[in-house]
């Protein structure tokens, strides 16, 4: 129903990848999957560190950032639009902005409460910013992240 309501329908991976080969192994089950969907949005890696003890918590940011790479790189030559979604650990400590930086970014951050800045305060550009993760829909049963895209679509 997103298409036929006029809005942009995209997808995204939660990645773990520690290696190269997991990142473009990833690229490849997306890229199968969507096969025969219209999708015309953004193809999204998501990796993301949960808790120190978390396999890919434990790799430098030169491997996080050439997964990242890696991922996008499949993804935009199989002509989609590769989006990177990036926490501020992620964003900070896991990966080199400069090799992120032809690609576009997703980047969330929601105010820890109600006397909190309602506005992003990552140093870098973002693309998308998810400013919530409670808001709701008419017609879904449960609440929805929220974003914003910032950059107009060509």
């Amino acid at each position: 129903g997103a298409l036929a309501a006029g809005l942009e329908t995209g997808v995204y991976v939660f990645s773990q990848a520690i290696t190269i080969e997991e990142a473009l192994e990833e690229a490849d089950y997306v890229l199968q999957r969507i096969r025969g969907f219209e999708i015309n949005g953004p193809v999204c890696y998501d990796w993301e560190i949960n808790s120190s003890s978390d396999r890919a918590n434990r790799i430098s940011k030169e491997m996080a950032t050439a997964c990242a790479v890696a991922f996008c790189r499949r993804v935009q030559a199989a002509g989609y639009t590769p989006l990177v979604y990036q926490a501020r650990d992620v964003t900070y400590f896991k990966y080199d902005q400069g090799a992120i930086a032809p690609y576009l970014t997703w980047y969330p951050q929601y105010p820890a409460t109600s006397t909190a800045s309602p506005y992003p305060n990552v140093y870098y550009q973002m693309d998308i910013w998810q400013f919530s993760d409670r808001c709701s829909v008419t017609g879904i049963g449960s609440t929805v992240d929220a974003n914003l895209w910032f950059r107009p679509r060509s």
